[in-house]
């Protein structure tokens, strides 16, 4: 609920019911448990469905402000990007490999594209064509991880 005690439906929560604590009860309706802001990194990537729109820009900037070393990019499809670079070319492969072990996780799959000692993610929802909040979430996941690699942007 929201804390007016509104009932919220599963399209206006995205992925709060996935919170702990959080359930889904009767005709699809959310029972909040648990604050709706939460720490990225607590938070899990749930599918999302054609028809869903995309983050205002409001939201990208809310969520984004919780990034490290990210980049926003707003022409076109909205996305956001990180680039690493790496003292050793092969480090770069291992990065990729536990990125894409993470999104799989998640069930929310980055673009990555290597290059000698350098390695960019790109994250943006396809589904709805631009950002949502699942694309906050992996970023915020990747960015606890650690590497030894050096951030551009």
């Amino acid at each position: 609920m929201e804390p007016s005690g509104r009932i919220l439906t599963k399209r206006e929560c995205g992925d709060a019911g996935r919170l702990p604590g959080n359930t889904w009860g009767r005709a699809g309706q959310f029972t909040e448990q648990r604050s709706f802001e939460m720490d990225l990194n607590q938070r899990h990537c749930v599918p999302c469905k054609g028809g869903t729109p995309p983050l205002t820009q409001v939201d990208e900037d809310k969520y984004f402000a919780e990034l490290t070393g990210w980049k926003m990019l707003r022409e076109g499809t909205h996305m956001i990007k990180k680039e690493m670079k790496f003292k050793k070319y092969l480090e770069g492969f291992d990065y990729v490999s536990r990125v894409g072990a993470l999104a799989d996780a998640e069930d929310h799959h980055p673009d990555m594209h290597v290059f000698y000692k350098k390695v960019v993610v790109e994250l943006s929802t396809h589904a709805v064509g631009g950002l949502s909040v699942n694309d906050f979430i992996l970023a915020a996941k990747i960015d606890k991880m650690e590497y030894g690699a050096s951030s551009t942007v």
